[in-house]
């Protein structure tokens, strides 16, 4: 199964565990499990977290800049502005201990899940430069893409000296 295949896998199976919360339970039902302090907790430690994953997104953008186009500065901005709506969010976020609705829970767990993921992939690839085992087998890692890169520019150049050389010899 290919990244793109297994994404889509992962994204359809969380609609359809979305779905079927959304069908078969009651919406003002509300869950606590017992501890209702600590669901307050953790909808607030989402909301910060969220708020940092997109400031560290948005850092790891800024370093970035130097080759951004257009779409990129408009990501930048895009995401810079949801850090500032979760940062919003959670600094007025009310504990309240009343318990969250269960698709609201499967939906924490499911943005906890793929933030945490996020943020790991981030930190190794742009922080300490390590690629994942399948960028490096497929030679998609930046050791391998800027060899490549070198490789074509050399031949680029290459090419065009050829192209000036048959244009001056015919002259």
């Amino acid at each position: 199964m290919t990244i793109p295949q297994r994404s889509i896998a992962i994204i359809a199976g969380c609609a359809l565990v979305l779905f079927a919360v959304r069908v078969f339970e009651d919406e003002t039902k509300r869950y606590t499990f017992g501890h209702p302090h600590a669901v307050d907790a953790a909808m607030l430690a989402l909301l910060i977290g969220l708020f940092v994953t997109h400031s560290v997104i948005a850092g790891i953008m800024w370093m970035q800049r130097e080759r951004w186009l257009p779409s990129d500065a408009a990501t930048f901005r895009f995401i810079v502005v949801k850090a500032l709506f979760w940062l919003n969010v959670a600094t007025i976020y009310m504990a309240s201990g009343l318990g969250v609705r269960l698709d609201l829970a499967a939906l924490y767990l499911m943005i906890a899940a793929t933030t945490a993921d996020l943020d790991v992939r981030m930190v190794r690839r742009y922080l300490l430069g390590t690629a994942d085992e399948q960028e490096k087998a497929r030679g998609t890692d930046r050791q391998s893409i800027a060899l490549e890169r070198t490789a074509t520019a050399t031949e680029r150049t290459a090419q065009a000296t050829e192209d000036i050389a048959d244009r001056v010899g015919a002259s």
